[in-house]
């Protein structure tokens, strides 16, 4: 599993979409297009031998994508640490808090 992981930090980060300004790589978007069955996450996943043999499974000429595999595995807590995706919710939420105008009384 730990390699898959690995691989996918290596591979996710190749498509834009999934990846935040600051190059952080962002779960949410990962899962989002996981759950839509993107053809190019699922290309991205599909050229990796190691990834595609623990997301997939081949059915005669056809290989079928396990989503909710997938999406446990971004979830979880060993992809990725939860400090680089809690900084980036807290840097947003910060942002927000300061954007609010402050009213004096």
């Amino acid at each position: 599993m730990q390699d898959v992981l690995q691989q996918l930090t290596t591979v996710l980060p190749q498509e834009k979409q999934f990846l935040a300004r600051d190059g952080q790589l962002l779960k949410s978007s990962v899962v989002a297009a996981a759950q839509q069955l993107q053809p190019q996450l699922l290309w991205l996943l599909l050229l990796q031998p190691t990834i595609r043999q623990y997301f997939f499974q081949q059915v005669g000429d056809v290989w079928v994508f396990d989503k909710i595999k997938f999406e446990q595995c971004i979830a979880s807590d060993t992809f990725l640490s939860d400090k680089k995706n809690n900084t980036l919710e807290a840097n947003t939420v910060d942002a927000l808090a300061n954007s609010i105008p402050q009213i004096a009384f």
